[in-house]
């Protein structure tokens, strides 16, 4: 009997350790998403936004999610500078190429995520990771609001608001009437998730 319990005690524990007890969660960019630009200048407030279907990416979280752990995060969600618009074709064009062209990625390749609160509809977070705008990468930590069960829906609402600096980018300001617009540019982000 105590060599059966013996095997069984070993059985047992070596089971536990070969079986992995988490499936990495692997999402990927919908079409829904929307990223919007706020450039402020004295006279003037600019909006900006992408085409629809034009955020792409997937993102996989590498480990179970409980809140105050920081786990791994892999993938990247990108845009086309040339998929950015304002309304103004004149002023879409020369905000392109002071964004290195139309064709230049803006990307977001996310290190780390540890969830502060969590609940089956939803959460925030911080994600830490690296942003590339001009062809220019500086790392960022985003604070982000999450909706919908991020470890077992079928669909995650991730929302970042953020700013960034055009100096931190090399990104030369646009004028208008010989004063440049402001360095801080707002940015929101509502990423649609789905698995």
């Amino acid at each position: 009997m105590q060599k059966f319990l013996a095997v069984f005690s070993i059985a047992f524990v070596l089971s536990l350790v070969s079986t992995p007890s988490f499936a990495d969660s692997a999402y990927k960019v919908s079409g829904a998403s929307q990223i919007k630009i706020d450039v402020y200048h004295p006279t003037k407030h600019i909006k900006a936004y992408n085409k629809a279907g034009s955020v792409q990416g997937n993102v996989t979280i590498k480990s179970s999610l409980i809140p105050g752990k920081t786990v791994e995060v892999t993938g990247s969600v990108e845009i086309v500078v040339g998929a950015l618009e304002s309304g103004n074709g004149r002023r879409d064009r020369y905000m392109r190429s002071v964004l290195g062209g139309a064709t230049s990625i803006i990307r977001f390749v996310p290190k780390s995520l540890t969830m502060k609160t969590m609940n089956p509809s939803g959460g925030s977070g911080e994600l830490i990771g690296d942003f590339t705008i001009n062809n220019n990468t500086n790392p960022v930590t985003f604070q982000a609001s999450f909706e919908g069960d991020i470890l077992k829906g079928g669909k995650v609402v991730v929302q970042i608001k953020t700013h960034v600096l055009c100096s931190a980018y090399k990104i030369k300001r646009p004028a208008l009437l010989w004063v440049p617009i402001k360095d801080k540019v707002d940015l929101a982000m509502t990423l649609h998730f789905t698995k």
